[in-house]
């Protein structure tokens, strides 16, 4: 293995071990703080960005339709969500946020950005400025693989 093939490794290592382990400890904190398992988190930020049906939320979220309509069940019993009857097609329903869950939204947020900053806030300001290195790396390889499957 050369050198370049030695670093590729490394930092597939690393967000391997990493990303899911910073994930887990930030899906833990919601639950404690909210009350909401990580199903539910996700299905209320897609929720946040409009409204959809069962089988969008699914496709999107990649929950298994069990798991789904459970986290829905219980964000509808919340009163963070609520069913619709669609319009077009009686058999389906949307779900869209109640007036209580974009409150609760809100609160996420902000207490998602404390939580973020209070974490980097350790880092030195070339840390940081690393991550920023970072990030605009990760949106190159997003595009990247994006475009790769828009040519599929």
């Amino acid at each position: 293995m050369n050198e370049r093939e030695t670093k590729v490794e490394k930092i597939l290592d690393g967000l391997f071990r990493e990303i899911p382990h910073l994930m887990k400890n930030f899906h833990r904190s919601m639950d404690k703080i909210f009350g909401l398992n990580k199903s539910q988190i996700m299905v209320f930020s897609l929720l946040h960005r409009g409204k959809k049906g069962l089988k969008e939320i699914s496709e999107q979220s990649h929950i298994s339709k069990g798991m789904l309509s459970v986290a829905v069940q219980s964000l509808v019993e919340k009163g963070y969500v609520q069913r619709v009857e669609d319009k077009n097609d009686r058999r389906r329903n949307i779900l869209t946020v109640t007036s209580r869950g974009e409150k609760l939204i809100g609160e996420i947020e902000e207490k998602i950005k404390r939580y973020v900053k209070d974490n980097l806030y350790i880092l030195s300001d070339e840390e940081l400025d690393t991550l920023i290195r970072a990030i605009e790396i990760f949106k190159k390889i997003s595009k990247n693989i994006t475009n790769k499957q828009r040519r599929r």
